[in-house]
């Protein structure tokens, strides 16, 4: 049994948001009204802490699984435009990083981190007050919520379509899925 999670659309290795394309359109959605999403940071080896990743990932937010030892996750992330689903990554061990944590928060405020994130955003002309807003925890969600070492991280070279029978084809939501 694994547990997969779809992520935003990148075409920046997630190390930084590439805009809205791929992504979705409906404005409902947070990344078709703001023109990212806080995925896009995940792969950004220039903000390791001791060799750690925090990072936020929508769907543990909105999993109400709440794992004491969670099992590998599979990153996949839809192309809005070819609809196909794309193998991403797969992190094989991992926290949910339940609380905010006030030092992660501040170390990333003194190397000037969000301020870099802010400008990301700023870049690819996406809503730079809701990252502020998150920024500054007073979103609903915490900027961070997934801890793992990045040796744990094996990004696929190439994101792998899946094939058009497996599982994740069913999947729309940003949520955790075991199977």
């Amino acid at each position: 049994m694994k547990q997969y999670t779809r992520i935003t659309f990148n075409t920046n290795n997630w190390e930084r948001p590439s805009g809205n394309v791929g992504k979705s359109k409906s404005p409902i959605t947070f990344e078709g009204s703001n023109y990212f999403g806080f995925e896009e940071w995940l792969f950004d080896q220039s903000t390791l802490i001791n060799g750690k990743k925090y990072g936020f990932i929508q769907g543990i937010a909105a999993s109400t699984k709440k794992r004491e030892n969670p099992i590998e996750l599979i990153l996949f992330t839809i192309n809005s435009i070819t609809k196909k689903r794309l193998h991403v990554a797969t992190i094989k061990k991992w926290k949910h990083f339940i609380d905010v944590n006030d030092q992660v928060l501040n170390h990333y405020k003194q190397k000037g981190w969000l301020k870099q994130m802010r400008n990301d955003v700023s870049t690819i002309k996406g809503n730079v007050l809701e990252f502020d807003n998150v920024a500054a925890n007073n979103g609903i969600e915490p900027l961070f919520n997934i801890c793992f070492d990045f040796k744990d991280l094996e990004i696929k070279a190439k994101p792998t379509v899946f094939p058009k029978n497996h599982p994740v084809y069913k999947l729309n939501r940003f949520r955790i899925y075991q199977f």
